[in-house]
């Protein structure tokens, strides 16, 4: 039960990042083709730029992740060899 558990832990985060990433897409296409107030515009960009800073903080924590998941996957590798190696 817990493996399905993280898997929809893992949905949500993506649905989360794509959610943002679609946020942020329709933020351009409004101040792209918007003639809206500078006020308006204003607001717009500043949600734009909240939305990258999550989506670079999110990236981060990806690679983060990744990385260990290497480092771990090495580290089991090389036990595994150094198993078959003493028999």
């Amino acid at each position: 039960m817990e493996s399905v558990e993280t898997t929809k832990d893992k949905t949500e985060k993506t649905l989360r990042y794509t959610e943002m990433l679609a946020s942020l897409q329709q933020i351009v296409a409004e101040v792209r083709s918007d003639s809206s107030d500078l006020d308006t515009l204003v607001s717009k960009v500043e949600q734009g730029y909240t939305l990258i800073h999550g989506l670079q903080q999110r990236l981060e924590q990806t690679k983060m992740k990744v990385e260990q998941l290497r480092v771990n996957f090495e580290a089991t590798m090389q036990s595994a060899d150094s198993a078959s190696d003493e028999t």
